[in-house]
């Protein structure tokens, strides 16, 4: 710019003695003037990077903004002045130039310029730069002061004056070029060793970077450059560590950043005091990549600049060795893990029971073979030290008993020479052992287990054997003194089996007679107090005065009571014999509750307590159970909650589904259950003492009934408050879409019911006279009705084919015949096959009832006689008069 506006007034002093005179002046004036706000366009360009790039930096940038200024100021105010015609000699342009020529001469010649340069290219001289930025600097003012002051250029000096601005130009021209091709040629080493730096750094794979290092204790660095690696390797830009968006040591990962920060101080203070050992500082450390992931980085830091023996500015390479850590510490893991291995391997030589041995092949034989490792067990086995063994002093085969040697070798040899011959592993020809005898150094005998396995290359073929002995001296004894023991308990097993057999023989003959004394109990019993209960009933029909109906009465309540005594008596000895058999079926529970709530209504009546029946008005479950037995537990049940209520209480019942089962709860508002006694309230002969207890109950009832639902597959429980009454739970299992037997749905096949004569004969065959009188007086109840009377099994059969009566009452329990003899031998005689038979009988088992019923009976009637069933079987065979 300078060499530009010293040529543009050079020129106008050259050319104004070649014009008009009269021109001269006004057109220099017009060329000056036009060219220096072209030349001030720049120098405001310059005075902007001054002013942003280094102003206030250095002292040369201080003079450069000094001169701009001034070469402005004196610019402007001769333009001004040239354009206004008011050109004066001694306006103040005239000095502000000299003085920014100078300003401008003393901030080329600074020291302090090579701040501002952006090439490190040689400079030209000191003595050059004085040469010719002093002449440029002095010639351009001098000039146009002459022509400012209208000399006349045709005098030599001003002449000369002009040829030396023109040949300076040319000069500082010349010299320009020459640094712009200098410039240039450095310019192309400069980017050819960077593209080769730049191609270095992108093949190194690692990162190069550099920082200043800031004074003070900390020895702090701030990183000024990193190479592009920088993203791979951390996952950050280079820029975010150069912007200090991202500081390095905050990456390290938290165990290992306090170290390595205490290991570079400590070598930047030893570069500092010059006690250093090494040039270059090298660690290793993990670093945490942005995704989380930790790496392991290896990082060499070197000193680059130093401001005397201070380090300034370091130099870095890092590498990720991440793969090679990884590897280095599965190795460690390795090492470790062998270590531990052999360590263990050691202590459980050391400390087996057994002697670990090994051995290799012997070259040219079958089955030969070199003991090279016994374990120093073997001593305390054999009293040999295992030098013995593995120097040849002693062979194993010394030590084997000699009654059992020439065996076991053998056997040994013929398992090592099936397993060598093998070419590959099998359990079946790699292992092998056998047990003998050895002899110990002290004479003692022991009994030893010799365990060997083949050892095999990747070839498959045998390379050596492993072997363990193991002493079973005690197991031998032992086993000898079990099998001592096992022929002494086969004797006393089999003389206890015969004991026992004896025994069993003998429970069952008294089982058998146990279950003879029941049924004939039963008999001798219920004939009597079905007699009693029969004319009792036959009474209470007649047409008696009050007081004799009132002693009827009395006497079927007694005889009731007694039955019902006699009943559970009965049965629980039947339970205990093992004698009951139910007949589980789908049951509708609504109306085996309906059914026995009208059984037990006239006791509760009788206590003045009210039933209050919730199963039948609900949606009752179908249950599995024996329709009888279960009728029975209820009724039991309902009794009792009536007879220990309150007087006005009630006794309720419901019913509910639970995990697939069934819950029938009995709840009265009585006087409750003891603590004391409700574990014991099942137990037989758990009576209540006192008043009410004394006639109302023998404590059989609920010891019955809970055994009876436990035959079903259900439980009895009792939950009770002392004063709040008592509640009985019936759990039983729940039908599975089973169809309930409709009680009302008659068991006997109809079509065996006929319509008798006008006249006609009843064949009773009854062993007790009480009976038959009491079915003779029923039946004289009913007009045209003859009774046959037999009471032998076999004259009752004589009797029925001879006078073929048209109904048989038959008793099962005959003196001369087996209880169900009589009626197979009247089904099985065509003469009497068609005559309709009831059975009548003590024993109320509903097994026999429906065994009867199959065997031909046309309906089973129990003693003591339901009068009023019984003579409504009558009147449907034989047709009521």
């Amino acid at each position: 710019v300078v060499a530009g506006g010293l040529g543009i007034l050079a020129f106008e002093a050259l050319i104004a003695p070649y014009l008009d005179p009269a021109l001269d002046i006004e057109i220099a004036a017009r060329l000056v003037a036009a060219a220096y706000p072209l030349v001030d366009v720049a120098l405001l360009g310059i005075a902007a990077w001054i002013v942003f790039a280094g102003i206030g930096r250095t002292v040369a940038a201080t003079l450069l903004g000094a001169y701009v200024v001034a070469q402005l100021g004196a610019d402007w105010i001769y333009g001004l002045d040239v354009l206004a015609g008011t050109l004066d000699k001694a306006r103040p342009e005239f000095v502000l130039w000299p003085a920014g020529m100078a300003l401008l001469g003393a901030a080329a010649l600074h020291p302090s310029m090579a701040d501002l340069t952006t090439s490190d290219r040689a400079a030209p001289s000191v003595q050059r730069r004085v040469l010719v930025l002093g002449a440029a600097a002095v010639a351009g003012p001098v000039v146009t002061t002459l022509a400012a002051m209208d000399l006349s250029f045709e005098t030599p000096p001003l002449a000369a004056l002009s040829a030396l601005v023109v040949g300076l130009v040319a000069a500082r021209v010349g010299l320009l070029a020459g640094d712009v091709r200098a410039g240039r040629l450095e310019l192309a080493q400069l980017q050819a060793t960077r593209a080769r730096i730049e191609a270095l750094l992108e093949t190194s794979g690692a990162i190069i970077w550099s920082g200043r290092v800031l004074p003070g204790p900390d020895a702090e660095t701030v990183t000024e450059f990193a190479s592009d690696q920088m993203l791979d390797i951390t996952g950050f830009a280079a820029d975010d560590f150069v912007a200090a968006r991202v500081r390095w040591v905050d990456r390290i990962h938290p165990d290992d950043s306090g170290q390595i920060l205490d290991q570079f101080r400590a070598w930047i203070h030893a570069e500092s005091d010059d006690s250093r050992t090494e040039d270059a500082l090298s660690y290793r450390y993990r670093f945490i990549h942005r995704d989380g992931e930790v790496r392991w980085l290896s990082e060499t830091v070197k000193v680059s600049e130093r401001d005397g023996d201070i380090p300034t500015r370091v130099t870095g390479v890092i590498l990720d060795v991440t793969a090679e850590a990884e590897a280095d510490h599965r190795l460690r893991q390795a090492n470790r893990r062998l270590e531990a291995s052999e360590q263990r391997y050691q202590d459980l030589i050391d400390n087996m029971a057994a002697v670990t041995w090994s051995a290799e092949l012997v070259p040219g034989t079958e089955a030969d073979i070199r003991r090279l490792f016994m374990s120093p067990q073997v001593e305390d086995l054999t009293g040999h030290a295992a030098a013995a063994f593995l120097g040849g002093a002693l062979r194993w085969r010394d030590v084997i008993h000699p009654d059992d040697r020439a065996a076991i070798l053998e056997r040994l040899a013929q398992g090592r020479r099936r397993a060598f011959k093998a070419t590959g592993p099998d359990d079946a020809v790699d292992r092998f052992s056998c047990e003998y005898r050895i002899v110990a150094s002290n004479g003692e005998i022991r009994w030893v287990r010799d365990m060997e396995r083949i050892i095999r290359g990747a070839d498959g073929l045998a390379t050596g054997i492993h072997g363990l002995l193991v002493d079973i001296t005690e197991r031998r004894e032992r086993e000898s003194r079990v099998q001592t023991f096992n022929q002494e308990l086969e004797v006393l097993v089999a003389r206890r089996v015969a004991e026992l057999t004896d025994a069993r023989t003998e429970a069952e003959r008294a089982n058998r007679a146990k279950s003879e004394f029941l049924s004939s109990m039963s008999h001798e019993l219920r004939t009597p107090l079905n007699a009693i209960l029969g004319f009792g009933q036959l009474l209470e029909m007649a047409p008696l005065p009050q007081a004799e109906r009132e002693s009827a009465a009395e006497i079927l309540r007694a005889g009731r009571h007694l039955l019902t005594m006699i009943e559970g008596v009965l049965d629980f000895s039947r339970l205990d014999a093992g004698r009951v058999t139910l007949s589980i079926e789908p049951l509708d529970l609504g109306s085996l509750v309906r059914e026995t709530v009208d059984l037990a209504r006239p006791t509760a009546e009788g206590h003045e307590v009210t039933i209050v029946d919730l199963v039948s008005r609900d949606d009752p479950p179908v249950v599995l159970a024996d329709r009888g037995r279960l009728a029975q537990v209820l009724l039991n049940l309902l009794s009792n909650a009536s007879k220990f209520n309150r007087v006005g209480g009630t006794v309720t019942l419901t019913a509910c589904r639970t995990n697939g089962r069934a819950r029938i709860l009995v709840a009265d508002t009585g006087v409750g259950i003891e603590p004391e006694r409700l574990a014991h309230i099942f137990e037989p002969l758990d009576v209540r003492p006192g008043e009410l207890a004394s006639r109302r109950s023998v404590g059989l009832g609920l010891a019955l009934s809970s055994r009876l639902v436990a035959l079903m597959d259900g439980a009895l429980t009792v939950t009770s408050e002392l004063g709040n009454g008592s509640t009985f739970t019936v759990e039983l299992p729940i039908a599975a879409a089973a169809e309930p037997r409709d009680p009302s749905t008659p068991e006997i096949p109809v079509d065996r019911v006929e319509a008798g004569p006008a006249r006609a004969t009843i064949l009773y065959i009854e062993d007790d006279l009480a009976n038959l009188h009491l079915i003779e007086r029923v039946l004289a109840t009913r007009s045209g009705v003859r009774m046959l009377a037999a009471m032998q099994g076999r004259l009752g059969l004589e009797l029925a084919r001879e006078h073929r009566p048209d109904l048989i009452l038959l008793d099962l329990h005959l003196p001369d015949v087996e209880p169900e003899e009589t009626l197979r031998d009247l089904r099985s005689d065509e003469r009497t096959r068609d005559i309709p038979v009831i059975v009548l009988s003590s024993d109320s088992s509903a097994s026999l009832a429906r065994r009867m019923v199959e065997l031909g009976a046309l309906d089973f009637v129990t003693k003591p006689f339901d009068m009023p069933r019984l003579l409504a079987l009558v009147d449907g065979v034989l047709g009521k008069p």
